[in-house]
């Protein structure tokens, strides 16, 4: 990662996230090495990069292309295929030259996850005193390039009250659904996608005039466990941000698990083969007992979503703030 600035070097080192906690030493997500925390460059020192060699071997320049005959939606151009390698934060190169940076967050249709990373990034940032060094956006990347004749209400308010634990303000619910195109890319510092390897593969295909595409997880290395889980001294994320949303699904977010049985049939009182096998059971209340169970674990999977993405926030953020220039973190705005 190229880290472009004229600012004097400034060297706290980032302290090593969630993720490290549950791993033995010396391993890390992507492998059997930790990462190496970036270092700002002194002034006039633009050109050098800290994109060094892992243990491992060096890191190919950039994305191959697919084999012949393959496109993007074949079946077999899989995450998995040797063909795809996802970013890590070693591959990025950042300009600070405008002293701030635009990030876009895109997932899949422009819903929950895109628009809580954005309400996530804008609040987080914030409240760790860099608002006014990262500017946040969302985007989709299967929205309709037709608006509908009249905005959907039922649609807006569900995003509210999917948006409330994260979002300081309603503004990012109700605003219109907006398609991710190769133009925005090429305008934003930084395209983070969210959803896994596969949005962050359809955002490359998406958007090759893109500076840096990366998934919003690479980044939860960096989060600070103290942090996260609301019991450190909340630096980086709001305290009720963290005892809310994050803490009471934090083993499931950094497990990645979704939907966790048990507490799905506590939800509503009954238990998962309650009323089967009983001759005196009727359909409609059978029916109605799966409908309950699908909604708990829908909406467990909705808590653990929004867990993850705060912590690939603060994560994000952390990472900013200690490759920023020194004279931009420093800086106080007026008011």
């Amino acid at each position: 990662m190229r880290v472009s600035s004229r600012a004097s070097p400034r060297p706290p080192p980032l302290a090593r996230g969630p993720l490290s906690r549950s791993r033995p030493r010396g391993a890390s997500p992507r492998g059997p090495h930790l990462p190496t925390p970036p270092r700002r460059r002194a002034a006039g020192d633009a050109s050098s990069s800290t994109s060094d060699a892992t243990p491992d071997g060096e890191r190919p320049d950039g994305e191959r292309p697919p084999p012949p005959g393959f496109t993007p939606s074949s079946p077999e151009f899989t995450p998995s295929s040797p063909e795809f390698t996802p970013s890590a934060w070693r591959d990025l190169d950042i300009d600070w030259g405008r002293r701030h940076l635009q990030i876009l967050f895109v997932d899949e249709d422009h819903g929950v996850m895109a628009r809580a990373a954005e309400a996530a990034c804008q609040r987080v940032a914030k409240w760790a005193g860099a608002g006014h060094m990262v500017f946040p956006e969302s985007a989709g990347l299967a929205v309709p390039t037709t608006p509908p004749a009249a905005p959907d209400a039922d649609a807006a308010m569900r995003l509210v009250s999917r948006l409330a634990p994260v979002c300081d303000h309603p503004r990012y619910a109700t605003k219109p659904p907006y398609r991710f195109t190769d133009g925005d890319a090429a305008c934003v510092d930084l395209v983070v996608s969210v959803g896994g390897a596969e949005t962050e593969r359809r955002c490359r295909d998406a958007a090759p005039s893109a500076a840096a595409v990366v998934d919003l997880w690479e980044f939860a290395q960096f989060a600070e466990m103290a942090e996260i889980d609301g019991a450190g001294a909340a630096a980086v994320v709001q305290r009720s941000l963290a005892l809310d949303v994050v803490k009471p699904r934090l083993e499931e977010a950094l497990r990645g698990a979704a939907v966790l049985e048990p507490a799905a049939t506590r939800a509503y009182g009954v238990r998962a083969n309650d009323g089967r096998g009983r001759s005196g059971a009727s359909e409609e209340a059978r029916r109605g007992r799966e409908e309950a169970l699908e909604e708990a674990r829908r909406e467990e999977a909705l808590e653990v979503a929004r867990a993850r993405v705060v912590i690939g926030v603060a994560g994000l953020v952390t990472f900013l703030i200690a490759i920023a220039p020194v004279e931009e973190v420093t800086r106080v705005t007026k008011r």
